[in-house]
Formats: structure tokens, C-alpha cells, sequence
């Protein structure tokens, strides 16, 4: 199955970026990645009619990138079959204007960090912490 990207209103970067992504939710089988089950595409369609395979595909598509890809959002589902029975589909895309992109500040004051980790004030002695196993305690 080969999958094609389209987009009016997007930079060529945006659909650098987000391509890879949008093929790997597309050819990745539901459930198959580990501790991430959702990942990919159910494929309850193989064993349907063509057209309802296609309606289920498109669907499951949509709500998929939706997901895990929300810098963009789909547009259309298009399918098209060449003469040799191979399926391409045409997913068009577009920027999600909702979506803000979250970057990570490495100038956070210790302030801001204390908020997130858990930490003590007293200062503890590794000593305190240490087990004395001694031979020859044992009674013999």
C-alpha cells in the first residue's frame, strides 16, 4: 500500500516532519507495539467488502492521526487502485491551527524543578543507610 501526503497550507517542513509519522500510524498494526498498544490501525477492514473497507480505513485513519499526530489535521481520505490490484491511499492534510507546540526551557530557576521531583531538605549520611555484615559474629 503506498501512501501519498497532500497539503495546500503547509510548509514544506511541517510535511517533512509530520509525514514519517503519518505513514508509520498507517502501516503499524493495532496492538503491535509495546506499551504503546493503541499505535496503528485496526485491520478489521482487510476481511470486508472493498468499500466498506475503505470507509472503515478512512475512519480509523482519521481518528488515528488525530491522536498521536495532532500538528495536523486530515482532510480527505482518497483511494486509488492501480491495474495491478495495489491500493494507494491519498491522505490530504492540513495545519491544526489548535495546536500549540510545547518546548521544554532549559533555563528553568530551581524554583520551577523543585515542582516537579520530589526532594528532602535533610541531608542524609550514607552511613546511616549501610549494613555491617561481620564473619565472625557467627556462632560457631
Amino acid at each position: 500500500m503506498e501512501i501519498k501526503l497532500i497539503s495546500n497550507d503547509m510548509s514544506g517542513n511541517l510535511i517533512a516532519k509530520t509525514k514519517e509519522t503519518i505513514k508509520t500510524i498507517i502501516e503499524t498494526p493495532e496492538s503491535s507495539v509495546p506499551m504503546n498498544r493503541g499505535l496503528g490501525l485496526n485491520r478489521s477492514f482487510l476481511s470486508t467488502s472493498t468499500k466498506a473497507a475503505q470507509s472503515m480505513l478512512a475512519q480509523e485513519i482519521i481518528d488515528k492521526v488525530e491522536k498521536y499526530e495532532p500538528r495536523v489535521i486530515i482532510t480527505s481520505v482518497l483511494f486509488e487502485t492501480a491495474s495491478d490490484g495495489s491500493l494507494s491511499v491519498i491522505v490530504g492534510v492540513g495545519r491544526n491551527e489548535h495546536y500549540e507546540e510545547k518546548t521544554v526551557s532549559n533555563s528553568a530557576s530551581a524554583d520551577d524543578s523543585n515542582e516537579e521531583f520530589y526532594y528532602d531538605d535533610e541531608d542524609y549520611d550514607a552511613e546511616d543507610f549501610s549494613i555491617n555484615i561481620d564473619d565472625n559474629d557467627e556462632e560457631e
